[in-house]
């Protein structure tokens, strides 16, 4: 059917209330794909209940978008909260999506709405609304206090939403028609949304879809195999990312065993072979512990090659950097990354000092600091760990140290609500390895500049490298 141009056609809106996907193409020139008319099908009934799990990018944003602009243009007395754990998120990506597709009506129906920061409302009728709302553990009352003839709660990322706040939620099953469509990336394990899923009796009551990268056309044909290279297929980044499946609760370990295991086999091979390595500029990871039982420890990387330069215990911080400071230059180090940490700041004002004017960088790491790709990582030391993993996975080599492989193998991780990477606490490994990783963590220090170059023994930094050499590059083995 063709949009009359006059939307008081009391037809033409009752057609509309039960044929939602025509509402999309002929109101809002949106043309789902097929996954997302199963979704909007299935909120199509009065009191529907519906979670949907999904890959990233398969077009969810946008369906809770026109949803909500189709809800509050057909029925008279209508209320849509649309929410998301992030208030940043609910601005910068929801409401947006709101906006563009509230532009792209047609004019009968988008001259009727008025949006502002976090309300899109009919004008005749300003009862009948979309509202933003964000819903975080300590804001539990977020969904409560709406009623009307017609209820429609849109749930973003509802991995993200407490339990609390969708019990609030569910006190407005009064209305006859309650609707509910949950939709998000399936990054917890527990909570609300995976019960919808799991839960025995809940997960009765809800129409389930889930939402695979692969059978998706709003996703780039080559997303599956980038995410199954850096992550593995077999990965929980990959169940979660690309099939929109929960993660594996079995699978928590970050870095398998077989990687660390074949990494030393190649360990010996390597080493014989400097050539496969040597146009690598050499890094140097500096974890800085002081007294007590943490060790403090150097790791030298240049390329898929690995070592061990010093372990120590108990050992002052104006002792250690003049150790980093000989080791720097003995091994003709072009970047020094040091985590400051703690106590780690000293060492690093010291050696910053006494190389910088060599040449060589001196780089100061916080694990706790926000990550650079922060739409991966929940924060540096994730990100870290994960440029590690996936150097093993290019062709790094480890040296045969059983501590490492042991510290290496135990970190943890889990997913944010954002769908972000977060190793566990370091504490939390130390508990399960009965010591700190001190080894792990300066080798994953070394991936704290990877833009780093080879260094002008003259004292310019020259031409050299700019990415991290991995044995995917075409030429490393010089072949």
């Amino acid at each position: 059917m063709v949009a009359s141009t006059v939307t008081n056609n009391q037809e033409l809106i009752l057609y509309y209330q039960t044929h939602p996907v025509e509402f999309c193409r002929d109101v809002i020139s949106f043309e789902p794909t097929d996954q997302q008319i199963q979704l909007i099908f299935a909120i199509n009934n009065p009191g529907a209940w519906v979670s949907t799990k999904s890959g990233h990018g398969t077009g969810k944003t946008s369906t809770i978008a026109c949803l909500g602009l189709w809800f509050i243009s057909v029925f008279a007395d209508a209320k849509v909260p649309v929410t998301h754990p992030s208030k940043e998120q609910l601005k910068s990506t929801l409401w947006p999506e709101i906006r563009k597709w509230h532009n792209r009506m047609i004019p009968s129906f988008r001259d009727e709405l008025e949006i502002n920061s976090e309300k899109v409302f009919v004008k005749k009728r300003p009862d009948t609304f979309i509202q933003a709302r964000t819903a975080k553990q300590d804001n539990p009352d977020a969904l409560q206090g709406f009623h009307a003839e017609h209820l429609l709660f849109l749930i973003d990322e509802a991995s993200g939403v407490a339990a609390k706040i969708f019990e609030v939620a569910l006190g407005a099953l009064t209305t006859t028609d309650t609707r509910f469509f949950l939709t998000g990336n399936p990054t917890q394990t527990s909570g609300f949304f995976y019960d919808t899923f799991h839960k025995k009796g809940a997960r009765d009551l809800w129409i389930k879809f889930t939402l695979s990268c692969l059978d998706s056309p709003n996703v780039a044909p080559d997303y599956a195999g980038k995410m199954a290279q850096q992550f593995g297929a077999d990965s929980n980044e990959y169940r979660v990312r690309v099939l929109g499946e929960f993660p594996d609760s079995s699978n928590s370990q970050f870095i398998p065993n077989s990687l660390v295991d074949e990494a030393i086999a190649r360990y010996e091979e390597v080493s014989l072979r400097p050539d496969s390595y040597n146009e690598a500029p050499v890094i140097l990871g500096v974890d800085v512990a002081r007294f007590g039982d943490d060790s403090s420890c150097v790791f030298l990387r240049q390329g898929i090659y690995s070592q061990q330069l010093y372990l120590i215990k108990d050992i002052d911080t104006y002792t250690l950097a003049e150790i980093v400071v000989d080791l720097a230059i003995t091994f003709k180090a072009d970047s020094v990354c040091v985590d400051v940490g703690g106590i780690g700041a000293g060492v690093f004002d010291y050696v910053f000092r006494k190389l910088t004017p060599k040449g060589i960088s001196v780089i100061d790491v916080n694990f706790g600091s926000r990550a650079e790709e922060k739409d991966v990582y929940y924060l540096k030391r994730s990100e870290l760990y994960g440029r590690g993993r996936t150097w093993l996975r290019q062709g790094g080599a480890l040296p045969p140290d059983e501590d490492l492989k042991e510290e290496l193998c135990a970190v943890e991780y889990e997913f944010t609500s954002s769908e972000q990477t977060a190793i566990v606490r370091k504490d939390v490994t130390k508990k399960i390895i009965c010591r700190s990783p001190d080894k792990a963590d300066a080798l994953v220090l070394t991936f704290a500049d990877p833009y780093c170059v080879k260094v002008d023994r003259d004292g310019i930094r020259g031409n050299g490298n700019s990415v991290i050499i991995t044995s995917n590059d075409k030429d490393l083995f010089g072949d």
